[in-house]
Parts: C-alpha cells; structure tokens; sequence
C-alpha cells in the first residue's frame, strides 16, 4: 500500500528517535509531516507544492526528502532508516502505552516484532527493564492480544478507497454491480469487499479476470469468484436479471440474519439460495430487491438492519422504524476551528458547512485541559463568543459551544456561568482511561449531571482497531442521560464511530437521544457526517430520535 508523504515524513520522525538521534531533528519531521498533511490532496499541483516549500517548518533538507518522494516516489533517508529498522517495529508503537522512547528501549534489548514482546512478557525477562512493572506487562498482552484479535480487519477510509478502485474496474469492464455484505450493512470495520455482479452468462467475468494483468482470481463454484492478490479478501458473486433481488437479500444480511430469514422462509415454503428464490414450483422471477420481499410477504428491510437482531420481528409485525437520513441533520455538531486544534477559521467552517446544505453549525473548540489542542482558556472563549456575534451576518446560524474536559472527578474545567453562556456545551474524557468500571462511571456521570452539559462525546473513547473503549455501566450512564436530557454522541469520526451500534438500541429503549456529531478539524471533515449516519441508522434510530433535526 503507497505511503503518503506525511506518513513517510512521520515515520522518519519516529526512526530518528528510535535510533536516538537528534530530538530536535526528529521533532523537526515531525511537524513537517503535520504541515504536508494539511497539503495532501492537492499535491500534484505545482503551485501548491511551491506553497508548501514555503511553509515555515519545511527546510531546505525536510524538502530534498519531500521533492525525491515528489519527483521518484521514495526519500533516501526514509529507505537509509529502513535498513536499521524493521518495519515491523510500527507495530509495537500502535499499542497504547509504547511510545517511541519505550521502542527504543525494546529496540536496543533485541526486541523488534509482535513475537518477540510477547515472548518477554511471558517469559518474564521484560520485568528487569526499567519501566516494564507487573502491570505494564499485563497491559502489553492484553493489548497485543486485542491487536491481534482485529488482524483482517480494515477501517473505512481505506476500505472505501478499495471499493472504489474495483468499482472504477467494473465499470471499465461495462458490468453492471452492487455492494453487498459487510459494506452495504455499514458495519464500523470491514474484513472482505464484496460485489454481487449481474452478467449474461456465468462464465463471462471469470474469462476477463483471466486475461487481465495484474490479477490473480480463484473459482470458489459456478458463481462465485474471489480475488487473490488483492490486501484485502475481494469477492464476486454473479447473478442473472431474474434472480438480481434475491441475490441482494442472499448477499447483503449478516449471517445470522440469513439463517433467521430462512427460518422464515421455510415455513412459508421458500428457500433462498446463491442462485436465487426457490418456491413451491421452482425458481422465482425476483429482479428487484423490493420485488423479492414482496413475494416473501414482508416489508422492504434497510440493509444496515440486517444483522439478525430484532429486524425480522419488526417486520412481521409492521414495526419497523422510519430510519433517520441525511436531510434529518439539520444542524452540524461538534466542530473544531483554528482557534484549537482545527485547520480553518470559524467562518470558512461556517460557510463550508452552509454551502453543504446544514441550517446550523454549533463550535466547539477544546477548553483548557486539552493543552496539546490548544485549548481555550475563559479568557479566550470569552473572545471568541465576541467573534461569534461579529459573524452573525453569515447566512447559517452559528452556535457557540466548546468541547469541555471531564477531569478525572467527573467536574468540568471551565466554570459553570461561562458555560451558561454558551449554546452547545460537549463534555468529554480524554484522559484517565485506566480507572475502574465504577470509577468511569461515577467520574461520567457527575459529568453528565452538570446543568450545562448537552452532549456526552465520543462516550465509549475506543480508536476502532487500537484502543479498547474504557469500561462503564451502561444502564447507569443512559439513565443519567436521561435524567437530565443530555444527548449522547455519534461520532463521524471513521476512526471512532461510536456509541457502538450494539448498544444504540438499548441506549434508545432507555429514553435516550442522540447527536450526530461530525468532530471535524478540517473542512474536508463535513464528509464524514455519512459514517455517523451509518452508525444511526445501523442503530435504528429515526428522525425524532437525533438532536440535530429541530435545533434550528
């Protein structure tokens, strides 16, 4: 997979410190990488990578790195640094607790890979090294073991950007498809991609992949075919126009749900198969998906219900929910600007966000704590809500707000007649992931029971496929929720997307609503408001459901 320029810049950075070189160096492609991110996008524009060279942080030697991986596609010092490091040494820095000088120090002892840690910590010989007690250890192999539980496993983004790649050769190829399976069920995390492809014959597909450069497929039956070659599992499951609706209602439903629905379908003496709807007198004509649930007697079920939870039951029983959509979200939550960690000001955010079709924007910038962001102080909130009303003229309704720290005792670090005054108060935890169940939750819930707070962020505080969430008791945080009408968040964030979707429904039963919340840093952000949609609707939530929809 092609290294972005920002990531081959980090990944020097991290080198040079896990090689002890010069802090100041390492620190220097550090923020290089920080600065070439905000560029990339635009980088093959000449203007743009002028711009960049210009850029204060980006020297003379930082840009011969950048103009080699511009010009040849590679940095000579990155491929120097990888022949003293293996590359399997960025693996021991996405667990949580090893930084780059703790590498360091497994680096110099031998210790390079996965394996080898594991190993240590089992054996015991990671316990003489300074800063590895009993329960760092027990951490690392809890975490290695979480690590390897998500092997196979791809967050969205990257997903996303292979799904489109294999659509772009479909269509090449003039085949006419659907996305199926995990994708189209907007799961958080994705193990396959997976197209139902219509085609004339079965055997036409197959003879193309097989004249095709570059491409290594495998026959797993006569309509089934997977991609070999590719980082991730790509499958194809071929149909003709009779059965098109039946193989979308085969391919889309998890597999519980299919085994639930063939249950259902037995007893009304059908079966669906990969080759399509099966009933009393033979194969049954289904070229449509809403076709093929009217010949089953049911309602049209939304794919991301198809899980095999209650979906089936709300269908017979008439009781499934008008799922939430895009035009519901009226007002976008939860949005950083340049006054904390954000890229743009309050008003190229502000139009950004009208010229995308919401009524309202509400800001919430850091509060203090959050020092590494560039948190607001009350003094600096108390500036930025004059600048607030100076923008009132902008054609959107700005909400002023702020993201507001949880300290580990549950109080808030701004005080209460400032956050009074404010529209949209967030509180969130970004610290102190390590307390007791019961810690967590009497910590959130003193939050949550502040008479300013809104909105509880991104309330699980996981990093989908890094960080485990920290543990809490849920029943009790959804009753505090609901006793003092604070929103929960979903968060757009591909990264984090939670509340998990497995415990939307229960959050619901118990009275709670909900916030669609973008926590965008960057204009671009805007579009991941769709994930958190996702993960609402794969809840199934509805209009009424969401804070966003009326807040205007």
């Amino acid at each position: 997979m092609k290294k972005s320029p920002s990531q081959i810049l980090q990944e020097i950075s991290l080198m040079l410190e896990i090689l002890g070189d010069n802090p100041f160096r390492a620190r220097a492609f550090a923020r290089a990488s920080r600065i070439v991110a905000d560029f990339e996008g635009d980088m093959e524009s000449v203007l743009k990578r002028e711009e960049l060279r210009r850029q204060k942080g980006i020297g003379e030697k930082i840009w011969a790195e950048l103009n080699s991986i511009f010009q040849k596609g590679f940095s000579p010092l990155h491929r120097q640094l990888q022949k003293e490091i293996p590359s399997e040494i960025f693996l021991l820095l996405q667990l949580p607790g090893l930084g780059p000088s703790k590498v360091r120090q497994l680096f110099l002892s031998g210790i390079t890979n996965l394996e080898q840690l594991k190993e240590a910590c089992r054996d015991g010989s990671l316990l003489s090294q300074r800063g590895f007690g009993k329960r760092t250890v027990e951490r690392i192999l809890e975490e290695i073991d979480f690590w390897e539980s998500n092997r196979g496993k791809w967050h969205l983004p990257q997903a996303q950007i292979w799904r489109l790649e294999w659509e772009e050769r479909l269509r090449g190829w003039g085949q006419e498809y659907y996305v199926v399976g995990e994708f189209r069920r907007g799961q958080e995390w994705i193990t396959s991609l997976e197209f139902l492809v219509l085609v004339d014959d079965f055997q036409s597909l197959w003879q193309r992949l097989q004249t095709e450069e570059g491409i290594v497929a495998e026959r797993r039956g006569e309509v089934h075919i997977q991609i070999l070659n590719s980082p991730i599992p790509i499958h194809f499951y071929l149909t003709d126009k009779k059965s098109l609706g039946a193989g979308l209602a085969y391919y889309t439903g998890s597999s519980a749900h299919l085994q639930k629905l063939q249950d259902y379908l037995l007893s009304h003496q059908f079966k669906l198969t990969p080759r399509g709807l099966i009933g009393p007198c033979g194969v049954v004509e289904v070229p449509q998906e809403d076709i093929f649930f009217e010949k089953v007697h049911l309602p049209w079920i939304p794919p991301e219900l198809r899980e095999g939870l209650e979906e089936l039951e709300w269908a017979k029983e008439g009781k499934l929910p008008e799922l939430v959509s895009y035009e519901d979200i009226e007002v976008i939550l939860h949005n950083h600007t340049d006054w904390s960690d954000g890229k743009f000001s309050i008003e190229e955010m502000s139009l950004e966000a009208h010229r995308r079709g919401f009524r309202g924007i509400s800001i919430n910038d850091h509060s203090a704590s959050a020092v590494y962001a560039g948190g607001l102080s009350p003094e600096r909130v108390e500036r930025q809500l004059l600048e607030l009303q100076a923008l009132s003229h902008l054609p959107i309704r700005i909400f002023s707000g702020i993201e507001c720290d949880i300290r580990k005792d549950g109080s808030l670090d701004l005080e209460a007649d400032l956050l009074a005054r404010l529209e949209v108060v967030i509180a969130a935890v970004h610290s102190h992931f390590q307390l007791s169940m019961e810690q967590q939750t009497r910590r959130i819930c003193r939050a949550i029971s502040h008479s300013n707070v809104d909105i509880l962020a991104h309330p699980t505080g996981r990093l989908l496929l890094r960080r485990r969430g920290y543990e809490v008791d849920w029943v009790e945080i959804f009753q505090a929720c609901c006793r003092y009408g604070v929103a929960i968040e979903l968060n757009a964030n591909p990264y984090r997307l939670e509340l998990d979707w497995r415990l939307i429904q229960a959050a619901k039963k118990a009275g709670v609503r909900f916030a669609i919340g973008c926590d965008a840093h960057h204009v671009e952000d805007f579009g991941h408001v769709s994930w958190a949609l996702m993960l609402a609707r794969k809840g199934g939530l509805e209009r009424g459901d969401i804070v966003n929809y009326g807040w205007v």
